[in-house]
């Protein structure tokens, strides 16, 4: 995790984990209209990134011509399709992708919060996955069976490729690694990722106050796709409570 002296600018996405993997594009006059699959290798949730397309010259790798495009929100893992078209006089014959810049949407930064073994008592588990062609929506319960009021609690959800305790060829044993991982703070229910202010400030807005004996239920939503080769099923989904803040 990065963090700066500015805590307020925490998490930081590097341009370096915004990438195109996959694109489709049609001959357009003098260039091409393109349909890129933008992917956020990052665990945060990016709110916007600008890209840089460059466009290069027959016969040569010289760059004639150069297009950028804002996109977002982009979800861990997930791609995000964006349609744009690029073209210069004598036309282009090869193409060139990279990140200018990305701004995460911010989370309580982590010297406000203590690691969630000192609190073992708060727990997170996915209780249902539904995924279909407009939404993926992932319902999961906090409960706090500890002493304490909870102020704050970050979660990270994890996708795999298969469930949990399967591997491929059929043989038993746990995926070591998911395909991707999202780190967010425990958010209030009406929280829409897709309903951001147009802020760098703009943040993952925190639940209210968890206390003792007490359970929260919320769901996280998100369009567009689910994370590239996870299993799309509750079995291979995992949540933990990463960090926490408990009442003075």
């Amino acid at each position: 995790m990065n963090t700066e002296e500015n805590s307020s600018a925490w998490p930081i996405v590097l341009p370096s984990e915004i990438g195109v993997p996959d694109y489709e594009c049609d001959l357009a006059y003098m260039g091409f209209n393109l349909r890129l699959k933008i992917c956020n290798n990052s665990p945060y949730l990016v709110r916007r990134a600008e890209l840089r397309i460059d466009g290069r010259g027959p016969g040569s790798w010289r760059v004639v011509t150069s297009r950028e495009v804002r996109v977002g929100p982009l979800f861990p893992g997930v791609y995000a399709v964006e349609e744009v078209g690029i073209g210069a006089q004598g036309g282009i014959t090869g193409l060139g992708f990279s990140c200018l810049a990305a701004e995460a949407v911010r989370l309580t930064p982590p010297d406000r919060m203590v690691p969630a073994a000192e609190y073992p008592k708060l727990a997170a588990e996915i209780l249902d996955v539904t995924v279909d062609q407009e939404a993926t929506a992932i319902r999961i319960r906090v409960r706090n069976a500890g002493p304490s009021v909870v102020d704050l609690a970050r979660l990270k959800v994890q996708y795999f490729e298969t469930a949990r305790g399967e591997a491929k060829g059929g043989e038993a044993g746990p995926r070591p690694y998911p395909v991707a991982e999202w780190i967010l703070d425990m958010p209030r229910r009406e929280w829409d990722p897709y309903d951001l202010p147009d802020s760098p400030e703009a943040a993952c807005d925190p639940a209210d106050p968890l206390p003792p004996g007490q359970t929260y239920e919320f769901t996280l939503r998100h369009c567009g796709g689910v994370p590239c080769d996870w299993a799309g099923v509750r079995e291979a989904t995992a949540v933990e409570v990463l960090e926490l803040k408990l009442r003075s």
